[in-house]
């Protein structure tokens, strides 16, 4: 059956956000590390391998807790540890390992150093992690537009690809893209481990509290997922509702929609063919970004002028167009967040909502249910 049609329906103009956007010129801003010497300088030209200046990783003491991480008593957790106290460490080496069929356990070392000791009793394991001299590199080809030395800043112009997701949270991170799952097969918590420490990890089809709690705890730098739990949704929702300037402890970003959803298959061509490779994650503007790998690009940045902006500032990355019946569309309307389909029908009359605002409603239909949405809460994709 056909979308139904409805005449003399009123033009009403909602934003257009494409899902992905090939190579495009953009200013991204990068936060330093607070201890770095800086040796560039506005207008340099960058890539990849290019050293911006060298700082230490802060060194300290790290605690573990074994036997609940292995799931056994502190007295039972030390026949499964691999390294005594008193030996060095480094960093992401195998500390403690408990086989088992289906979910073995894995404890690795958060950073390098020495194994300090176990507490029989609390079951904590304490390791002292020493400072570590490290080059701060720019990781993508680009020109450096802009240098605060007081806010710890620099500003970077570079042609990237765009995938504007759902809904996020969360200030920008750079780092490193590591695919967990692109499938229907949910990551489980326990899956994560330090060796992810920093990178952005695709998590396939959802989401969910646990998962995040645990990425937080061994410092990931950022989480991907299709869909969110319906639930932590609207808990991380209404909070961000009751105080504007609550943020989640990482950035993450949905692509696709509330509840388990599948990664569509032209964001997963993009992310393949960045898996490995130097990415920006947005959860705050819902964007992921995809620095070019090209040489070349730099020649064309040199033609392009760009103002000085966030990325979370930058709206040329949307429009506005009327809606019309048969439209792919989005929901961004809270109650019904992540909603995607076709426009059924547009009301030609207005309709008082209960917060007392008068608005046209617009049918949406889903594979599975009809529904109707106020239109300033859709987006065409």
């Amino acid at each position: 059956m056909a979308a139904a049609s409805i005449t003399s329906t009123p033009s009403l103009l909602i934003k257009y956000k494409p899902r992905f956007i090939p190579e495009h010129p953009v200013l991204v801003k990068r936060t330093l590390p607070k201890n770095l010497v800086l040796n560039i300088a506005k207008n340099e030209e960058i890539e990849p391998g290019h050293v911006l200046g060298k700082y230490h990783d802060h060194g300290g003491i790290a605690r573990l807790n074994l036997p609940k991480e292995l799931g056994v008593s502190p007295q039972k957790a030390v026949k499964y540890l691999k390294k005594t106290p008193g030996s060095s460490v480094d960093k992401g080496e195998v500390l403690a390992y408990k086989e088992a069929i289906l979910n073995p356990r894995v404890i690795y070392s958060p950073g390098t150093g020495i194994f300090e000791s176990y507490d029989l009793n609390s079951g904590l394991l304490q390791i002292k992690i020493f400072p570590t001299p490290r080059p701060f590199l720019s990781n993508i080809y680009g020109i450096i537009e802009h240098v605060d030395t007081h806010a710890n800043e620099i500003y970077i112009k570079t042609l990237s690809s765009i995938i504007q997701g759902v809904w996020g949270m969360g200030d920008a991170f750079w780092g490193e893209l590591k695919i967990l799952s692109l499938k229907n097969d949910p990551i489980l918590a326990s899956q994560l481990n330090p060796t992810l420490k920093d990178k952005i990890i695709v998590c396939g089809p959802i989401l969910y509290k646990k998962l995040l709690n645990k990425a937080h705890q061994i410092t990931i730098g950022g989480v991907v997922g299709g869909g969110i739990s319906p639930s932590d949704y609207h808990y991380l929702k209404t909070q961000q509702i009751k105080d504007p300037t609550f943020k989640s402890h990482l950035p993450f970003l949905v692509l696709e929609g509330s509840g388990a959803q599948s990664i569509g298959l032209d964001l997963i061509d993009a992310l393949k063919q960045y898996d490995g490779h130097f990415i920006i994650l947005n959860g705050e503007s819902k964007r992921i970004f995809l620095p070019s790998k090209k040489a070349d690009s730099i020649l064309a940045l040199r033609k392009i002028g760009l103002p000085l902006q966030t990325l979370t500032k930058d709206n040329s990355l949307s429009s506005l167009k009327p809606v019309q019946v048969g439209a792919n569309v989005r929901s961004q309307d809270y109650s019904t967040d992540g909603v995607i389909g076709k426009v059924w029908a547009i009301d030609h009359t207005e309709t008082m909502l209960a917060t007392g605002i008068q608005t046209h409603l617009v049918t949406v239909k889903t594979p599975h249910r009809k529904v109707k949405i106020p239109y300033q809460e859709l987006e065409l994709i």
